[in-house]
């Protein structure tokens, strides 16, 4: 028995211990481990078995919080350890009628949207600020959201520094996704600034191919400018991946070429995560927004993200960068005349003899009186955006005729076809006169006293009439 004459008693513990004293009918509670050990102490203090200097070092509280334990531990008993909203509903409670009301919603309007996406529209729409915690909460009770597993961690990424300038880098990247449910998958092209995480421009497209990725950046540098250096992946429109020739430049190296942009190629989808984790954001918020606004086509999706979207999207997820200064260059004049030329395919097609060229079964007939043409020479053609095919050589453009099919060589029009009457008769005349047969020459009788073998046909002839002469002869 204790000093107070208490006796505390252990009725049961898994995760934490009841403890009851039978002498004043404490009432129950659960207390844990740490508390457990604490009314052990105190046990032990009160009972005289250690002194107090070696219950200090061993609780590690001071002397003045101590005598306040101590003091609690003898009005209130075990009871006091315990925190005073044990076992009682808390005081930031969400009220059950406000729960319903937004069960009710989010199973009407957000049911298949992400929880921090359900908190900012119920703050937005209803005028209901719950965090996102309890958001989440809601809808693992209701069975729309499932919580994630932890992974297992990975090894760690070095950190790239951001750039100082707005300008100085701009990350690049296709994602191909149903951005509209039922309009199959579209690819949203997508910039992102390394310095701010802003995103400058975006546009969805049929493709990542050069029919969409030119048109962005065409309107990109004459809008924005151009920027010093793009961060970009390896897909086949930006780099040649061919072993045999891995420094021959794309279509869109030679473009950033011409434009003074430096392309570097990410190693691993975590270098460019900027654009990479862009994406995934687009993909949750962007697919819901675009759904509240009933958008169905790619035009009312371009046109709802140039004027909507991104505006609210850098105003809640950019940062400010290092420096002031934007990086980004206006284009010269003489790049500006140029601009259809350097936005276009470029192709090398050899002239022919007859003043001709061959361009996907096309050809093209150029025009031989022109002075800086010649035959066996290289041509370049350019095929433009807008389907115009144009013949270059020398940065001089060459007119040319578009042909049906190639010239005839030789005559200007065919030969008539022969009678037959007439081939039968010159093939008549082509052919050798008959040979008259004569009669075999009678064999010299000085001949038979030569032999040629016994395979010789005089000889067998001899031998025949021998054996067939005694057969014939009468008995």
């Amino acid at each position: 028995m204790s000093q107070s004459g208490r006796i505390v008693t252990k009725i049961r513990y898994s995760e934490g211990v009841f403890l009851h004293q039978p002498s004043i009918m404490w009432p129950y509670h659960l207390i844990s481990q740490k508390e457990l050990r604490r009314n052990q102490w105190i046990e032990r203090y009160t009972s005289w078995d250690i002194p107090y200097k070696e219950l200090l070092e061993a609780i590690g509280v001071c002397a003045r919080q101590w005598r306040r334990i101590v003091a609690n531990y003898k009005r209130d008993g075990p009871g006091s350890f315990a925190h005073g909203l044990r076992g009682k509903s808390s005081n930031h409670r969400t009220p059950a009628n406000l729960h319903d009301q937004v069960k009710f919603i989010i199973t009407e309007t957000y049911s298949e949207y992400y929880p921090t996406f359900v908190q900012e529209k119920l703050s937005e729409n209803h005028n209901i600020t719950l965090s996102y915690e309890t958001i989440r909460k809601i809808m693992t009770e209701m069975g729309l959201w499932k919580p994630k597993i932890r992974k297992k961690e990975s090894p760690p990424f070095k950190l790239r520094e951001r750039k100082d300038c707005y300008g100085s880098m701009q990350q690049f990247d296709g994602s191909y996704h149903e951005w509209v449910v039922g309009c199959g998958k579209w690819c949203l092209l997508l910039d992102v600034d390394d310095a701010t995480s802003q995103i400058p421009a975006a546009e969805f497209g049929k493709s990542e191919g050069i029919e969409c990725v030119f048109p962005f950046w065409r309107k990109y540098v004459t809008t924005i400018g151009v920027p010093e250096s793009i961060y970009i992946d390896r897909y086949s429109t930006y780099k040649n991946n061919h072993p045999e020739a891995p420094d021959i430049p794309t279509q869109f190296g030679r473009v950033c070429e011409s434009l003074g942009i430096e392309l570097i190629f990410a190693g691993s989808p975590q270098a460019k995560g900027r654009v990479e984790r862009g994406n995934g954001t687009l993909q949750k918020r962007l697919v819901a927004e675009m759904k509240l606004a009933w958008i169905k086509t790619i035009e009312e999706a371009n046109t709802f993200l140039k004027e909507a979207y991104i505006p609210k999207h850098n105003a809640k997820f950019a940062v400010l960068p290092k420096s002031t200064a934007n990086m980004h260059r206006a284009l010269r004049e003489d790049e500006k005349e140029k601009l259809d030329t350097i936005f276009s395919i470029h192709s090398t097609r050899k002239i022919m003899n007859d003043y001709t060229i061959s361009f996907k079964t096309q050809i093209y007939q150029l025009h031989a009186g022109w002075p800086s043409i010649f035959r066996k020479e290289k041509v370049r053609v350019e095929e433009r955006m807008n389907g115009e095919i144009v013949i270059t050589q020398r940065e001089r453009s060459i007119p040319y005729t578009k042909l049906a099919k190639r010239p005839e060589k030789g005559y200007s029009k065919p030969l008539p076809p022969k009678k037959e009457v007439e081939v039968i008769e010159k093939i008549e005349q082509l052919q050798p006169p008959a040979k008259i047969l004569s009669e075999p020459r009678k064999r010299s009788p000085w001949m038979d006293r030569f032999t040629y073998g016994k395979n010789d046909p005089r000889n067998l002839k001899k031998k025949r009439e021998k054996l067939v002469a005694p057969q014939l002869a009468s008995p």
